[in-house]
């Protein structure tokens, strides 16, 4: 998507849902700024063939996991120094941790590397040392990486073995958990990987985790003011997943920013599952 096609998303979000008005800015910028970065990636040659996808995705594995990602180190230390300004700019709880991480970039690289191969030990000692949250800083590198995160999807997605049978609520591509699942214009349903955007269909009807079809153990929330949202809930794996029905959306949408603007529903699920 353009930078205008974001930014009409998020006009049209705010203009349902002010409350949310500065939230939507900040991440609407953000995304906006990926987008912009994302036909300058350059990555190093994909180490997969077809024949590999195939093996993969017969054993049920994602076909590209994180630490076998290349990124564009260039394009990430540009991306990271820029949301880094954005953050400190405004006034979101992560203006003191973009401030001080603006002014200390040097271990961009390195970091983000650590982020794609699971380093949770590395990145919380760097957080320490610079004396912001681990979540802060890993927030800024995932957001930083994900140009290359989505190139790096489109790459593996194109050798794509037909009749993958699916992982059970994972990316097919990385392994990541989806962040939103989406209803297509005809009716059919897709999730979103939360890491590296990649967009797969699922049955339309039961849980996308644990493939439960009783109606008795599935069921979902959805109010008058917002009937484009759905939260469902799986009571079998005691997942929950939020859902966006494309067939009602009379105005611009990008998914990315349908979660932001859709975070209440997280809240309600978290409260929901604290009291059963």
């Amino acid at each position: 998507m353009s930078r205008t096609q974001v930014q009409d998303a998020a006009a049209a979000l705010v203009s349902l849902r002010p409350a949310y008005a500065e939230m939507i800015a900040y991440y609407a910028e953000i995304f906006a700024l990926q987008e912009e970065a994302l036909p300058r990636v350059r990555l190093a040659p994909l180490r997969l063939d077809a024949a590999e996808v195939k093996r993969r995705q017969d054993r049920r594995q994602p076909v590209l996991p994180p630490p076998e990602m290349s990124f564009d180190a260039a394009i990430t230390c540009r991306l990271f120094a820029a949301i880094c300004r954005l953050s400190a700019a405004g006034g979101t709880p992560l203006a003191a941790a973009g401030r001080t991480l603006e002014a200390d970039p040097g271990a961009v690289v390195s970091l983000s590397r650590a982020l794609l191969d699971g380093g949770e030990q590395e990145l919380r000692q760097a957080a320490s040392l610079r004396g912001v949250a681990p979540e802060a800083l890993s927030f800024f590198l995932l957001h930083s990486l994900r140009p290359s995160l989505m190139r790096n999807e489109s790459r593996a997605a194109a050798l794509f073995a037909a009749g993958f049978p699916g992982m059970r609520g994972k990316c097919p591509v990385c392994g990541s958990p989806p962040v939103l699942s989406w209803i297509e214009a005809d009716g059919r349903r897709s999730l979103l990987c939360r890491f590296c955007g990649h967009r797969w269909a699922v049955r339309r009807c039961g849980c996308p985790f644990c493939e439960a079809d009783d109606p008795r153990r599935l069921f979902f929330r959805q109010s008058e003011e917002e009937p484009e949202y759905r939260l469902h809930f799986c009571e079998g794996c005691r997942s929950y997943w939020k859902e966006v029905d494309g067939r009602l959306l009379s105005r611009p949408a990008y998914p990315p920013l349908e979660h932001i603007a859709s975070l209440h529903l997280d809240l309600l699920a978290t409260r929901l599952d604290s009291a059963s």
